[in-house]
């Protein structure tokens, strides 16, 4: 594993278990990992609005995680791309549905889709929850 999918997944998760803030900004959050090496994240719901691009999944994770509360099993994702201009981005949807896990799921490490549309329009064609 990758040092910078390390420190994209230990983000996520502690994203995961921080159920107490509850905000999300209306601008994607950049993050200056410990590589110094920037990293745009996008929360799903804000990256469907982004302009279409080419990007290379460079690497993707679907993580669960078990409420204690309610024993419900919680679900959220990670993408990190590479643009064809060479800039990484992420895109995470924590909780995220079993649809998208599905969706995310189908998708191939190493292979260049249209982005958001590969994740929009298989979301919509898809007439499972």
């Amino acid at each position: 594993m990758k040092v910078i999918e390390l420190v994209l997944l230990t983000v996520l998760t502690v994203t995961a278990f921080d159920m107490g803030c509850g905000k999300r900004s209306d601008s994607p959050a950049k993050f200056d990992g410990q590589l110094g090496v920037p990293l745009t994240m996008y929360d799903f719901s804000h990256f469907t609005n982004c302009q279409s691009f080419q990007a290379r999944i460079e690497s993707k994770h679907i993580l669960s995680h078990l409420k204690k509360s309610s024993r419900e099993t919680n679900f959220l994702f990670s993408i990190v791309l590479q643009k064809i201009n060479g800039e990484e981005c992420a895109v995470y949807e924590d909780p995220t549905s079993p649809k998208m896990v599905r969706i995310v799921s189908s998708l191939e490490e190493g292979h260049t889709y249209t982005f958001p549309d590969v994740l929009i329009s298989n979301n919509e064609a898809s007439g499972r929850p």
